[in-house]
C-alpha cells in the first residue's frame, strides 16, 4: 500500500534538504508539478483523466492559500484546452510555508474520479515521484 501523501513532506525526504538553500522547495515544486502532470494525463495519452468535451481537464486549476475557485460547468458544445503555463506559474511562486492548492472546478469532478481515478492513480506514487525528485536534485547540486 502506497505511503499516505498528506504526511508531513519534510519527513520525506533526507536530511540534506534542510541544509541546502532551496532544495525543499525544488524537491517540492517540481514534485508537486509531476503529481499534476499525471493526474491531468488524458486516456489518449496513456492516464485516467477522460475527456469529452475537455471541461473537466481544463478545470484543473492551481491555487496557493485556498482551494481553486472556477466555473463548474462549461458550454457542451465549447472546446476547451488546458493551460499548464498557469499551473507552472503558480508553483514557481509557491514559497515554502504556504499551501497550495490544485483541483477541478468542474461540478462533475469527484463523480469523474469515482469512475476513472485519475487523482488517485498520480497520488499513489507520491513517495516515489518525491524520492526520483530529491535524486534529480541533489545530482543537480553536486551532492
Amino acid at each position: 500500500m502506497a505511503k499516505n501523501p498528506t504526511l508531513n513532506f519534510a519527513d520525506q525526504i533526507g536530511k540534506w534538504v534542510k541544509d541546502v538553500e532551496g532544495a525543499f522547495m525544488a524537491i517540492a515544486r517540481e514534485s508537486t508539478q509531476e503529481v499534476i502532470d499525471k493526474a491531468q494525463t488524458t486516456r489518449a495519452k496513456g492516464g485516467n483523466m477522460p475527456v469529452l468535451t475537455g471541461f473537466l481537464w481544463n478545470s484543473g486549476r492551481t491555487n496557493i492559500g485556498s482551494p481553486p475557485m472556477g466555473p463548474g460547468r462549461g458550454d457542451p458544445k465549447g472546446t476547451y484546452v488546458f493551460n499548464p503555463q498557469t499551473v507552472e506559474a503558480d508553483i514557481a511562486r509557491w514559497q515554502r510555508g504556504q499551501t497550495m492548492y490544485f483541483g477541478w472546478t468542474a461540478a462533475y469532478a469527484w463523480d469523474q474520479e469515482a469512475k476513472n481515478g485519475f487523482v488517485a492513480m498520480a497520488a499513489q506514487d507520491w513517495s516515489n515521484i518525491v524520492k526520483r525528485n530529491e535524486a534529480k536534485v541533489k545530482k543537480r547540486l553536486g551532492l
